[in-house]
């Protein structure tokens, strides 16, 4: 799985430019479904497909034990604060 490099880019432009996806054929909606699909299976093709974000959310890499500590800090300290 690669990022859109300019290299990648020259590779999806020659593959759908050989897939006939900008002649202008039909009308609009099938014109629009024919380039979509051309360009999604371009791209899985040529970058890859992500599997997603499998175990933990898309932030986590920075909640350690540090952050943690601190957060449990705050929290004791809003918890006394509401009490008093």
């Amino acid at each position: 799985m690669g990022c859109l490099t300019p290299a990648f880019s020259r590779e999806m432009g020659e593959k759908l430019i050989g897939m006939g996806v900008w002649s202008g054929n039909g009308d609009a909606d099938a014109m629009w479904n024919k380039a979509a699909s051309c360009i999604r299976e371009v791209a899985s093709k040529v970058l890859g497909v992500s599997r997603g974000n499998l175990g933990g959310h898309k932030g986590d890499w920075w909640w350690n034990g540090e952050v943690q500590g601190k957060v449990e800090a705050k929290k004791a300290t809003y918890t006394e604060w509401v009490e008093s």
